[in-house]
C-alpha cells in the first residue's frame, strides 16, 4: 500500500512540476509579449 502512495504521490508530483513550468512559460511568453511593440499586429 504504502508503495502505491508512494508511486502517486511521484506522479503528482511531477505533474504538478511540469503543470508550474507550463504556467510559468505562458506568463513569461505573455509578459514579454506585452512588451513587444506592436507592428500592425492583433495584440492579444
Amino acid at each position: 500500500m504504502t508503495k502505491i502512495f508512494g508511486w502517486i504521490l511521484r506522479i503528482a508530483v511531477l505533474a504538478a512540476d511540469v503543470y508550474g513550468n507550463f504556467a510559468n512559460n505562458i506568463a513569461a511568453a505573455w509578459d514579454a509579449h506585452d512588451k513587444i511593440p506592436n507592428n500592425g499586429r492583433i495584440n492579444f
